[in-house]
């Protein structure tokens, strides 16, 4: 139980690190972010190195704001300020999520959004995009497994 909430966490973490600098594109300067979920600009996407026509960007922009909508819609307004105080503390987004008590039932609901959204991205990038998101995507995994060995170390 506990290692799936993980998990879904992790993936709402993945969603929102590998959309980041593409809402800060497409979006209208005068919109103002979400409440709760909001993309912190510090963190490097690995979209930028897969040469994105202007058409994707839009397109992944859009499933990025419609998904932090969606999330936003599942969170109580409480759970929503939460976050957001959270993540502005500069606490993590996975330790911030799991810090909202979230029912069973909203774990569900943010695990299915989030598929779906990766499931939509994904469908965005051609196959060469996609085979290079992996290859990131691997190199992350075996970066981070080798954080908790280094930190052990020191």
């Amino acid at each position: 139980m506990k290692f799936k909430f993980i998990s879904m966490i992790a993936g709402v973490v993945a969603l929102a690190l590998l959309a980041t600098p593409l809402g800060a594109k497409a979006q209208d300067p005068s919109s103002q972010p979400s409440p709760a979920v909001t993309q912190p600009s510090q963190h490097h996407s690995p979209y930028a190195s897969l040469n994105l026509t202007q058409q994707q960007q839009d397109q992944l922009a859009q499933i990025k704001s419609d998904t932090h909508s969606r999330i936003n819609q599942v969170l109580t307004s409480d759970q929503q300020n939460q976050l957001q105080a959270a993540i502005q503390a500069g606490q993590k987004r996975g330790e911030a999520f799991k810090s909202l008590n979230l029912s069973q039932e909203q774990m569900t609901q943010i695990k299915q959004i989030w598929q779906s959204s990766r499931q939509q991205m994904r469908a965005v990038l051609t196959p060469e995009q996609q085979q290079q998101l992996r290859a990131k995507a691997q190199q992350w995994r075996q970066e981070r497994q080798q954080l908790p060995a280094q930190e052990q170390n020191q």
